[in-house]
């Protein structure tokens, strides 16, 4: 049986909660604990008091007021019904459980669809040189402005606020003068001061940021930066955690999160996982990015989606940077992969795919009146046509046929036979005519 509620909220120390998931200062006062900042509007004048006897607080600067069940609802964007269960919860007297019923469905909402969703997080992966600082400056100013994103199709918005938090660059050398050519709105850009202490993504101060200016983007340039002293960002219990809080914050605020990421030099590797770290970070994002050179011009950069979880994946992005010409020229779509920029492979998609029935017919052309075609000439077939590997397996065992091998080491050659052949008949006609040729 549940606990009656006002027992729990009897019991239940209010102050002490703030402390130890924001780290908020109480000061005493009067018959009040005054509480900097406001856990619902930010404020740090000392408007927001709580009354011990009562176990009932009130914010003069934002007018909220009401007890833990009221700080829930407003904080963590609950129902009445959601914010028992939440307080249960922290009460350790019930198991908060959400039938599906009860909860409305709702739309994802996008930053830039559908590159970047807003409240998930989104990774950005390159290796350097290859313009992702500058790439993401852009994404700044656009939103700093309200301008649409390149291939949006959609009109100028409201200009919202931007973090830009780098261990990389200096803002006042490099950020700020790579901007300037993009014309931002500089009020809505803005940084968290790191000169008496290095920020983590574990820090209260970035919930605080995103209670008080609810920025629309924030970005960290590298991801490893961020992640603390303390983690291993090759270890997915590590990373796991500090990755969930950053979730949790940014679907709470409904804030895009980009984190910018250093590739891995194992080049064998999908593009998936070729970020640094642990494979959890790109499991933990919703949207994955991948920025590379163009293999056919160097100096023309490509950015492709590798991973989209919420929306269908987006075409992969022409740009070359160009700070004389306001930063970065987008120069159309392509076809090219994540995984052809990261291996260096030119662009063979535009030429149309080999149909599997032109690949029997030329396979069968191959063989002619014969019986039997060698191995060596069924690949330079395959790659005459651009046919793959696995589509002329396929074909081979569709078709029935068998395989023949003589000889060891380089010495070895393999044929395809037809399926009515018999090997055995075939071995010693094979092995009379290479009698003859050799006598």
């Amino acid at each position: 049986m549940k606990t009656d509620i006002n027992k729990l909220k009897e019991s239940f120390d209010f102050l002490q909660y703030l402390q130890e998931r924001y780290g908020f200062k109480t000061a005493a006062e009067g018959g009040a604990q005054v509480i900097r900042p406001c856990p619902i509007c930010g404020c740090e004048d000392g408007s927001c008091k709580y009354f011990t006897d009562s176990r009932y607080f009130i914010c003069h600067n934002c007018g909220t007021s009401g007890d833990v069940l009221t700080y829930l609802q407003k904080a963590d964007r609950l129902s009445e019904r959601q914010a028992e269960e939440r307080f249960r919860k922290l009460c350790a007297d019930d198991i908060a459980i959400t039938a599906l019923s009860d909860i409305e469905s709702t739309q994802t909402e996008w930053l830039w669809y559908p590159y970047i969703p807003r409240g998930k997080i989104t990774l950005l992966t390159a290796d350097p040189g290859t313009g992702k600082t500058f790439f993401c400056l852009y994404l700044a100013a656009a939103v700093s402005c309200g301008r649409p994103f390149y291939g949006s199709g959609m009109p100028y918005t409201e200009p919202q606020r931007v973090l830009y938090q780098t261990a990389e660059d200096g803002i006042a050398d490099t950020i700020k003068p790579r901007l300037e050519p993009m014309q931002p709105n500089f009020g809505n850009i803005m940084v968290i001061s790191e000169d008496q202490s290095q920020l983590s993504l574990s820090d209260e101060r970035i919930e605080r940021i995103m209670r008080r200016y609810r920025p629309a983007l924030m970005i960290f340039d590298p991801l490893q930066a961020y992640l603390g002293a303390d983690v291993d960002m090759h270890r997915a219990n590590e990373v796991r955690p500090v990755l969930s809080h950053i979730s949790h914050l940014a679907e709470k605020y409904r804030c895009a999160v980009v984190f910018i990421m250093h590739n891995s030099k194992m080049s064998q590797n999908q593009a998936l996982y070729r970020a640094l770290g642990s494979i959890d970070i790109p499991a933990v994002a919703r949207s994955m990015l991948v920025m590379g050179k163009n293999p056919e011009n160097p100096s023309q950069k490509v950015l492709c989606h590798e991973k989209s979880s919420l929306a269908r994946h987006g075409q992969s992005i022409l740009f070359e940077v160009a700070p004389e010409r306001g930063g970065i020229l987008f120069q159309g779509f392509t076809h090219l992969t994540a995984d052809d920029v990261l291996s260096g492979r030119r662009e063979t998609r535009e030429k149309p795919s080999v149909t599997k029935d032109a690949a029997r017919e030329a396979l069968l052309k191959l063989f002619g009146e014969g019986e039997s075609v060698e191995l060596s000439a069924v690949k330079e077939l395959m790659e005459e046509m651009g046919c793959s590997r696995r589509t002329m397996y396929n074909l081979k065992r569709e078709l029935e046929l068998q395989n023949f091998s003589v000889g060891f080491a380089d010495d070895k050659k393999t044929y395809w036979l037809l399926p009515e052949v018999d090997k055995n008949e075939f071995n010693k006609r094979f092995e009379t005519a290479n009698k003859s040729a050799h006598s």
